[in-house]
């Protein structure tokens, strides 16, 4: 007899335990990433871009803090500012996302740039990324690895 009503606690705890589990996985299914690329390695070079677009389908506006890859040493987000003349990009701290809007992550705009790239990118079809938020959760994502380019680099400057 004992047996049976420990069994029907353990059952009635985990009922009420999975909707629990369940609504907090539902909140990274809030953002959502569309037409993700990483740009290919120029010969020489362990950095690279990568651009996506990323909807926030949530109620909560969200802040995007940090990304990370398999692939590289450091992701920044960055963003392009026209100073004396040039065209330079900056690091970015962290990106609002408003609640039911969207982000677009472009070549000479803001953009994710990842460092210290292994050489092994050029070989590879597509690399996950992982974008975590301050109360959104995350979200990881696999992007192509393509020879796209929009804008010759010695524009930019660092």
């Amino acid at each position: 007899m004992k047996g049976h009503v420990l069994i029907g606690l353990l059952l009635v705890i985990s009922s009420l335990a999975i909707p629990c589990l369940a609504s907090e996985d539902s909140n990274d299914n809030h953002l959502m990433v569309v037409n993700p690329y990483v740009r290919a390695l120029l010969p020489g070079q362990d950095r690279t871009a990568a651009f996506l677009s990323i909807h926030n389908h949530g109620d909560n506006d969200c802040k995007l803090l940090s990304a990370d890859s398999p692939i590289a040493q450091r992701i920044e987000f960055h963003t392009h500012l026209h100073k004396d003349g040039m065209m330079k990009m900056r690091p970015v701290e962290a990106v609002q996302l408003a609640a039911g809007s969207s982000i677009t992550f472009e070549s000479g705009a803001l953009h994710l740039m990842l460092f210290g790239v292994e050489s092994s990118l050029n070989s590879l079809e597509s690399t996950q990324i992982n974008i975590y938020t301050d109360h959104c959760g995350s979200v990881s994502f696999d992007a192509p690895v393509t020879n796209r380019v929009s804008k010759p680099m010695q524009e930019m400057h660092h």
